[in-house]
C-alpha cells in the first residue's frame, strides 16, 4: 500500500482594506501583518515557497530583487511578461522579448530563464 503526501498550495494576494492602510493601520491590523510576515519568512527559510510576480516589466526586476533579499532563489520566481500581441502565432514579432515570443512561449516564465534579458537596458 502506497501513501501519498498531500501537497498544500496557498495562493495569496494581500490587498489592503483601504488606500491609507499603511499609514493608519490599527494595533490589531499591525499584529496580523506581523504574523503574516512571520508565516512567509518561515516558508521562505524552508525553501517551500514559490512567488508569482505579475507587474509591469519596469517593476518586475525590483520585485524580484526584493524577493531575493528575503532568500528566494530565481528558480522559484515566476513572472509575466506583458506585451501587446497581434498575430498570436509568432509571425509578426510584436510580442518578441529577446529570443522568445510571448504568444507562443509565455507570457508566464520562470525568472531564471529570462533574467539575462532583464539586464539589457531599453529592451
Amino acid at each position: 500500500m502506497s501513501h501519498r503526501t498531500a501537497v498544500k498550495y496557498f495562493f495569496c494576494k494581500l490587498l489592503p482594506p483601504r488606500a491609507t492602510f499603511m499609514q493608519d493601520m490599527t494595533a490589531e491590523e499591525a499584529k496580523f501583518m506581523q504574523a503574516h510576515a512571520a508565516y512567509w519568512h518561515e516558508h521562505l527559510a524552508r525553501g517551500n515557497a514559490v512567488a508569482f510576480v505579475c507587474r509591469s516589466e519596469a517593476l518586475t526586476l525590483a520585485a524580484v530583487r526584493a524577493l531575493q533579499d528575503r532568500g528566494m532563489t530565481t528558480d522559484r520566481i515566476y513572472t509575466t511578461l506583458e506585451r501587446n500581441m497581434k498575430c498570436g502565432i509568432g509571425f509578426c514579432g510584436h510580442c518578441q522579448f529577446g529570443p522568445t515570443f510571448m504568444c507562443k512561449e509565455g507570457p508566464v516564465y520562470r525568472f531564471d530563464s529570462v533574467e539575462r534579458i532583464f539586464a539589457i537596458r531599453e529592451l
